[in-house]
């Protein structure tokens, strides 16, 4: 069965607070995005931009895939533009990612962090990309009429949450199904 694997951009450690979660400045409409290249360079590598795949209130996720091997896909978060707590909360995510990644247990349950890395001065982490959200797994096994796969798919994302909690000691702020995502198999 699929597991649910949670997005750690919503984590604090007990006692500690991510940057500009209490105040924060709409993106100016005229400001352009921060990386909207066709092409992102990477240790000699080369990514071609595929789709952008969500927006949050810090950063902006876009699909890339590898110019020689396009099965070979990651996803780059960018700090957002006119925000400015956009670059604390990128880095921040940046090292709470590297901290839950040396927990075993929680491994099945994070895409794996591949760097931080710049694009003109903009943080831009780096991840493994995970094939669907919650939602277009649902509708895939509803088409197949399996009710058990949901309830399976519920009780893997409440183990990813107590690990989470218990084990790692974080807490996420930000809960919902769209901070979930599905690695098919």
């Amino acid at each position: 069965m699929p597991s649910p694997k949670i997005k750690p951009d919503e984590l604090i450690e007990p006692g500690g607070e991510r940057p500009g979660s209490e105040t924060s400045i709409p993106r100016e409409d005229n400001k352009p995005e921060p990386y909207d290249a066709e092409v992102f360079h990477d240790n000699h590598q080369r990514y071609i931009f595929k789709q952008e795949l969500g927006r949050g209130t810090y950063g902006i996720v876009y699909l890339y895939h590898h110019e020689k091997d396009p099965s070979l896909k990651i996803a780059l978060k960018v700090a957002r533009v006119g925000n400015r707590f956009s670059v604390a909360s990128i880095n921040s995510e940046s090292n709470y990612h590297k901290k839950i990644s040396n927990f075993v247990g929680l491994k099945k349950f994070v895409p794996k962090f591949l760097r931080q890395t710049y694009f003109d001065k903009t943080p831009v982490i780096m991840s493994e990309f995970i094939d669907q959200s919650i939602q277009e797994y649902i509708l895939t096994i509803n088409q197949a009429k399996s009710p058990l796969g949901i309830v399976g798919i519920i009780l893997q994302m409440f183990d990813a949450i107590h690990m989470l909690h218990s084990e790692a000691k974080f807490l996420h702020k930000d809960i919902k199904p769209d901070n979930f995502r599905i690695q098919g198999h």
